[in-house]
């Protein structure tokens, strides 16, 4: 008997197994990205939209809803008409796709990303609440030339690291549902 473990001996091994069993699970998570991609290739996006000859114009003019709600939106057909009745010159194009596009007023953008179910993302709680320039999570895209292909992965440690430099909460239940 005196080999035996006491009762609150093993309730205290078992407390720190599952203790350590959610670090390791924490851990991993922590490392995991934010937002997994969609498509593993390259995708190539049905209107060749040059973020560079448009860095003028505040990111919510075509992105609209960004400083409003929490998902951003892409632009719509209507929003381009506002300058470009015929399409931009000097850019190779499909005319069938940017005619379709004018006729029902829509651009059919393919869909890079997606925020895992668990995760809360709002876009107007960062860039209208908290003050953040897009450009600090969509790096490069003000100069870029092309519509992203791919888009850089965001990991959780990416959010804390910012969270934690603006003294912003940390609370797990803030993003995570």
């Amino acid at each position: 008997m005196a080999d035996r473990l006491s009762r609150g001996s093993r309730s205290w091994i078992v407390l720190m197994l599952v203790m350590m069993a959610v670090a390791f699970v924490a851990r991993i998570a922590f490392q995991l990205p934010l937002k997994p991609w969609l498509h593993p290739q390259a995708v190539i996006q049905p209107i060749p939209f040059n973020h560079s000859k448009h860095r003028a114009m505040a990111c919510v003019m075509c992105h609209n809803g960004v400083d409003k709600r929490a998902h951003a939106g892409l632009p719509d057909m209507d929003i381009c008409l506002n300058c470009h009745a015929t399409p931009p010159p000097n850019v190779v194009w499909n005319t069938a796709v940017w005619e379709q596009a004018v006729k029902v007023r829509h651009i059919q953008w393919k869909k890079l990303t997606r925020e895992p179910r668990s995760i809360y993302f709002s876009h107007r709680e960062h860039a209208t609440l908290g003050g953040i320039d897009c450009v600090m999570c969509h790096d490069g895209m003000p100069t870029s030339v092309k519509p992203p292909e791919k888009v850089r992965v965001i990991h959780m440690k990416d959010c804390l690291d910012c969270h934690t430099e603006n003294n912003v909460s940390t609370d797990c239940a803030r993003c995570h549902k």
